[in-house]
């Protein structure tokens, strides 16, 4: 990517701590298993005061499963492979969670208020995001090593380029007084801080790339014009090419690896997952199950 993402500002210190806790990889191609294409949803307080993950087929709108996790699971990633499902709770865990039984295989502490998990194209980083501390952790999926990477801001939403060197990360708003959301590049390997991209709108909650890099979608809460939308960002030139109005408070996004259709997740106008055709096809709402944040697999 060019313009924002290539004037690197500030160089950040590395912190590095360690914990052991291996994720499987490459369980799908390793068995040779096709599994069907699976939506992973989390949802808020079911579990009397934690939350489950429910588990959907796309095609049909299906439950599959649910599963319990930690408290008030904020957010979910599945790995490349579709493997394992990543769920980051409030509480400071990860849930890793087998997507083939559904069974949690281990949890993986993390800092406390975490709001945002996303992993790298190659499977081996997962990304969190601590505002708390304003650091984001990156989490060797193979060893459970953890390194933290100060940051000048809270970190919100993260959003991984393809290429798997920078980490987009979404400023909900810009400054007390401008309540204008920001993206942010930060570099995963230095650490170091690009130039922000203003929103359309405010509250920015979530982000995700398309698979060839080209378009990185942002959702946020509002703008004067349409209410809730997608901002849809043309990453060579740096500008948002479309906005894409969306139900009330956009809470997760994900975006199917053909490219095709974006699943955005609504917290208030009826808990409802709604896929947003990228290439003009009309979709109808998928389910309705209090959902908090989604995840695809890589084959829906």
């Amino acid at each position: 990517m060019v313009h924002f993402r290539s004037r690197i500002a500030i160089a950040l210190s590395l912190l590095a701590a360690t914990f052991c806790v291996p994720v499987r990889a490459g369980a799908a191609e390793a068995t040779g298993v096709v599994r069907p294409p699976l939506a992973f949803v989390t949802v808020l307080g079911i579990n009397g005061g934690h939350g489950d993950v429910v588990v959907v087929s796309p095609r049909d709108g299906r439950t599959v499963a649910t599963i319990a996790v930690g408290l008030e699971p904020i957010a979910v990633a599945i790995t490349p492979d579709a493997s394992s499902a990543l769920v980051l709770d409030e509480g400071g865990y990860i849930s890793v969670i087998d997507t083939a039984s559904f069974v949690q295989r281990t949890t993986i502490p993390v800092c406390r208020l975490a709001d945002a998990i996303a992993i790298t194209p190659n499977g081996n980083t997962a990304v969190v995001g601590c505002p708390n501390d304003s650091s984001l952790d990156l989490i060797d999926l193979a060893t459970g090593h953890i390194t933290s990477v100060a940051l000048p801001f809270p970190p919100g939403a993260i959003a991984i380029t393809p290429d798997g060197h920078t980490a987009d990360v979404v400023l909900p708003t810009s400054s007390f007084s401008d309540p204008t959301g920001e993206v942010v590049p930060v570099s995963i390997q230095s650490g170091a801080v690009g130039t922000a991209l203003r929103l359309s709108g405010w509250i920015g909650d979530k982000a995700a790339f398309t698979p060839d890099g080209k378009h990185l979608l942002v959702s946020y809460d509002g703008n004067t014009q349409t209410g809730s939308a997608v901002d849809v960002i043309d990453t060579a030139s740096d500008t948002i090419s479309a906005v894409i109005p969306v139900p009330s408070i956009p809470t997760g996004l994900a975006i199917t690896a053909d490219g095709t259709t974006a699943y955005v997740s609504c917290w208030l106008i009826g808990n409802e997952v709604f896929p947003i055709s990228l290439n003009g096809a009309s979709l109808n709402p998928l389910l309705g199950v209090g959902s908090r944040d989604v995840a695809v697999t890589p084959d829906a």
